[in-house]
Order: structure tokens, then sequence, then C-alpha cells
């Protein structure tokens, strides 16, 4: 989840009081291990990547260049490449990290299932997340296996 969730850092989680949401950080647990990542896409909508660019229900989330500066990167992280804020329809805006082309950076396009959610790092280039089907990722998640909605909290 870097650049929005660093290796190390502490994060607050609880149950949601709504139901959720697109642009949530969620966690998940499978085989016994928790997970935590991004919330992109509901049951029914549809999501693909075009060279990089998320498509969501057809239409191209927006993304501009951050042009701030990251004084938090820990030397632990690669921090190189370039980073974008991206922003969720009614939802969000987050930073995305691109390290160049790479083969997920385009996709099938793909309709998320009832009861089932649609995951994606932030960290584009370094994830295994619903693009993958298992056994190489997790593909779609259930809405059963949420547990909890997560943020930092240091």
């Amino acid at each position: 989840m870097e650049p929005t969730l660093w290796t190390g850092s502490c994060y607050s989680v609880m149950r949601p009081e709504t139901e959720w949401r697109r642009g949530d950080i969620v966690t998940y647990r499978r085989g016994g291990i928790l997970y935590i990542t991004r919330l992109i896409g509901l049951p029914d909508d549809t999501v693909q990547l075009q060279g990089g660019q998320l498509i969501l229900n057809g239409v191209p989330v927006p993304t501009i260049p951050f042009a701030g500066q990251r004084t938090d990167c820990p030397k632990v992280s690669d921090c190189s490449g370039t980073w974008l804020i991206e922003s969720l329809p009614g939802g969000p805006s987050y930073l995305i990290q691109d390290l160049g082309e790479t083969h997920q950076d385009s996709t099938d396009l793909f309709t998320v299932p009832d009861d089932h959610v649609f995951i994606l790092s932030d960290n584009r280039d370094n994830s295994l997340d619903s693009r993958f089907p298992p056994p190489i990722g997790p593909g779609f998640i259930r809405l059963d296996e949420l547990d909890r909605r997560a943020r930092r909290s240091d």
C-alpha cells in the first residue's frame, strides 16, 4: 500500500458503521494472513487498467502529478518512480506510485460479481491484488471476507 501506508507504520482498524465504500483502506484474511489494501470496485462495477490508468465503470479515474515532497519515505522502501494523486468519483484522493511500464499496467475488463469487491494497491507495480486470480493473487474478495477499515494512526 506504499506510498499511503509505509511498512512499520502504525494503523488503526475499526469495523465500519456503514457499508463499504470505494476508496476504503480495508483488511481481509486469507489462509490465516491479514492483508491490507484499497477497495476500488463494488459489486457490478467494471474495472480495467489501460497503460496504468484506472478505468472505473467505463470512465478514466483522474490523476494529477504529485507536486509535493515526501519526507516520510522509510529507507526500507522503494520511493522511486512517479507519484500521482488519484481521485475516485465520489470518493477520496490518495497517492499512487508508478515505477514505470509493467505487464500489470493493462488488464482485461473485470466485472465485479455480486457479493464481491475489487481491491487494488496504491503501489500498482508491486502488488498482487484483484488483477491476479488465484493461485497467483487473491482475485475478487468476497464481502464477508472484509474485516475492517484501516487508517494510519502515527
